[in-house]
């Protein structure tokens, strides 16, 4: 047998990947090869790379082979676009199970934890849309795991091996890919119904140093990741958990979850109204121009039309009556040296409003002149 001493040109026109997996009892295994078409549409195809691995000696279900070998087939291309890097213009990779297929174009969740981790570390590597069905008899790599000898390879499959199966050297009349659907390691839904007493309980006061802003902002900064990575993947803005040290950006969620617990604690009545569509219930805020954004609840003022940021239009309310409420005014007068009464006003109000205000910002005053005394 001879192989080409290059699998593709130095400077190819278009190049595709194709990759093949197939498995045994005994073995499973994946072949890639590199489709190169020239500027006058000829097309030629060179085997790349190939790889197997022995079935493990505890026996698992065939499926669960196959789809082990889509696994090392999505490792192996991705070793492959490492290489050749933006030269291949196109992926595709194909299995003969119509199962793995259905488990790949199905969401991680649906399926059991030994499906739903490898479907994981296949996605993170491909796209459903780059994986397609193939029949056994033109799968390439149904030779790897089913084994061949050497007289049959060289007389016969010689250049099924080296080159891959024929439809490749064609531009139609490629495998179709129906629609598969299956239920095999799906999970089970079970419902489940609990009767929950209803808690009135202030998650910050509960914190024990709910008096310091930075410590009580960071404690809800990683209640705030831990609640986004326990979504299940589907529900969640990125497929990876965040790790690491908090970024800005989840500082600031962490800032929104005490304020939007602060507004349920004290603002009930006025966000479940705003939730209806209803009319403001008479009290002290059914004059006061109310708006419910991202779950908290705003002022909107005489500056909705100015070219200035959202939140200077539209101040965050916080309550008056909340501890919390003079702990952020603390940190702001903190922040800005220990500066007087009216910067004070002004740097809270460029975030937030509140009842009130400038009384309470005296009281909180006094509190920081007497401790700076004692």
């Amino acid at each position: 047998m001879e192989f080409p001493r290059r699998a593709v040109p130095s400077k190819p026109h278009y190049l595709e990947l194709h990759g093949f997996s197939d498995a045994s009892t005994k073995a499973y295994g994946v072949c890639i090869y590199m489709r190169h078409i020239d500027s006058e549409g000829n097309v030629t195809t060179n085997l790349l790379c190939a790889k197997s691995r022995v079935a493990p000696l505890k026996e698992i279900s065939l499926p669960r082979l196959e789809l082990k070998g889509a696994l090392l087939m999505a490792e192996l291309g991705h070793r492959a676009k490492k290489l050749f890097g933006e030269r291949i213009s196109k992926e595709y990779y194909w299995s003969d199970s119509q199962v793995v297929i259905a488990w790949l174009h199905g969401s991680p969740d649906r399926w059991k934890q030994f499906v739903k981790n490898r479907e994981i570390a296949i996605l993170q590597h491909t796209t459903p849309k780059q994986w397609g069905y193939v029949p056994s008899e033109i799968n390439p790599a149904d030779m790897i795991s089913r084994g061949i000898t050497t007289r049959l390879l060289v007389k016969k499959k010689g250049k099924f091996w080296t080159h891959g199966p024929e439809f490749l050297g064609r531009h139609t009349n490629w495998p179709n890919t129906p629609e598969y659907h299956t239920n095999e390691e799906q999970t089970k839904k079970i419902s489940i119904f609990m009767a929950i007493p209803e808690i009135h309980e202030d998650f910050i006061l509960a914190y024990k140093y709910h008096n310091s802003f930075e410590k009580t902002r960071r404690h809800f900064a990683w209640l705030r990741r831990a609640m986004d990575n326990f979504l299940p993947m589907r529900l969640r803005a990125s497929s990876i958990a965040n790790k690491g040290p908090l970024s800005p950006a989840e500082l600031e969620e962490g800032m929104k979850l005490i304020v939007r617990t602060m507004q349920q604690k004290a603002y009930s009545v006025e966000i479940e109204a705003l939730r209806r569509g209803a009319e403001i219930p008479k009290g002290p805020f059914q004059h006061v121009n109310l708006t419910l954004r991202e779950g908290l609840l705003h002022v909107t003022g005489r500056l909705c039309m100015a070219d200035v940021p959202f939140t200077h239009k539209n101040p965050i309310m916080i309550p008056k009556t909340h501890p919390f409420s003079k702990t952020i005014i603390s940190h702001i007068h903190e922040k800005n040296f220990h500066c007087g009464l009216e910067l004070v006003i002004s740097e809270f109000r460029r975030t937030y409003w509140m009842q009130n205000l400038r009384k309470i910002i005296q009281g909180v005053l006094a509190m920081s002149q007497q401790k700076c005394h004692n």
